[in-house]
């Protein structure tokens, strides 16, 4: 992007509203143009092709966007009916790059909390004025490039009531919650879970089991808030004290040394741990087995499925499967180290399968980008509205 100190030539400003119009980014829903006024820059939003659901969402943005006011969320001004571009909201131009763009220049680690520190505070802002972001990802994360400060755009997906086929659409499946891509109402844990996926992109393994608990599957199983995830890493340092000192307590009992005048076993302490040992390998490999077969039977259907709308489907029904996989930990002991340790371990397995089909999923063609008649349309859309599974037009036709 261009430097807002830029001069345009006077005689193009005097009778002019908006100047110059130049095409930024085209996506899916909509259209970003660079427009200059009163000698600054200027970006409208327009609703791709004309489409007038798109436009009622960009509508629906403006009047989210405009309630808010804060440094690091993109400044909203208008929304102009008769802009060079058509009917559009108008906002701040940031000379930045993406979140993405950022993370590949290898900033410092200050640098890297610096910004996602600010990107919890403008969160945490919205969350108090009632807003679910549902789209929070790199892409959508702008950093300047004068100061590094943090700009977040991109409210179309803030409504709830948005159409589910316009949501599979619009948001990244990857940075996108479970209960989002099934179709659930959100909350604010929506949000926590997107800023998990960004926080390990930002830092990596470092504050992984933070990020870990941010981005589980279960949304009760996250952070409540942002403010509780701000909490959690202002703690970060403490779990390692508490590992520590169960350390030392083992190597205490190892070695037989009375803790409160009880005097612990060698023996007795070793057959335990390796009753211990068995039972985790043995939970372990039947994880991993129906995790495997889950989605061994998820990566078939995907085979005979064109559109990306229904793959979004099958991974979440997959997903409602796995759930009861996991819901069996706590039963089966009530070590929380051992629930814990299961915990990580299938969310693990999960992860990886994870990536690799939504990867996949996003190969594959939106429904959008297929050429057909009306009714076969209709036809998907409402399997889509249903949650069904992916079944051809032709199977009606006659």
């Amino acid at each position: 992007m261009q430097s807002d100190s830029e001069i345009l030539p006077i005689e193009k400003l005097v009778g002019e509203t908006y100047y110059g119009p130049i095409l930024i980014k085209e996506g899916t829903i909509n259209t970003l143009y660079r427009v200059a006024r009163a000698g600054k820059y200027f970006i409208i939003k327009t609703a791709k092709d004309g489409n007038s659901r798109f436009e009622a969402l960009i509508r629906r943005e403006y009047e989210l966007s405009i309630t808010l006011s804060h440094p690091h969320i993109i400044n909203v001004f208008t929304f102009e009916e008769d802009s060079p571009v058509g009917p559009g909201l108008v906002m701040e131009y940031v000379d930045g790059r993406t979140l993405g763009e950022f993370i590949a220049e290898n900033p410092s680690m200050e640098t890297r909390k610096k910004v996602f520190t600010q990107i919890l505070e403008a969160s945490a802002y919205m969350h108090r004025k009632g807003i679910i972001h549902n789209d929070l990802k790199p892409g959508n994360i702008l950093i300047t490039r004068v100061d590094n400060t943090v700009k977040i755009i991109d409210f179309g997906l803030s409504d709830d009531d948005a159409h589910y086929l316009t949501k599979t659409l619009g948001c990244t499946a990857e940075y996108a919650s479970p209960e989002l891509l099934r179709q659930e109402k959100t909350d604010s844990r929506s949000d926590i879970f997107s800023l998990g996926k960004i926080m390990k992109d930002i830092f990596g393994k470092r504050l992984g089991r933070i990020s870990s608990k941010a981005s589980r599957m279960n949304a009760s199983d996250r952070y409540a808030d942002v403010e509780s995830l701000q909490k959690a890493i202002k703690r970060r340092h403490y779990p390692l004290l508490t590992a520590s000192a169960a350390i030392i307590l083992t190597l205490l009992a190892s070695v037989g040394i009375s803790l409160g005048k009880k005097v612990v076993d060698l023996k007795e302490f070793k057959d335990r741990e390796n009753a211990k040992a068995m039972f985790c390998d043995s939970v372990y490999n039947d994880t991993k087995k129906k995790v495997d077969a889950a989605f061994a039977e998820l990566d078939s259907k995907l085979e005979n499925i064109p559109f990306q709308e229904f793959g979004y489907i099958e991974l979440s029904k997959t997903y409602n499967e796995l759930g009861k996989i996991w819901k069996t930990f706590p039963k089966l002991t009530d070590d929380q180290a051992l629930v814990s340790g299961f915990t990580l371990h299938y969310q693990t397995l999960v992860n990886k399968h994870y990536d690799r089909v939504v990867n996949h999923i996003c190969r594959m063609e939106s429904m959008m980008n297929h050429e057909m008649s009306p009714d076969e349309r209709i036809f998907y859309v409402n399997l889509i509205g249903n949650d069904e599974s992916y079944r051809p037009y032709s199977t009606i036709k006659d």
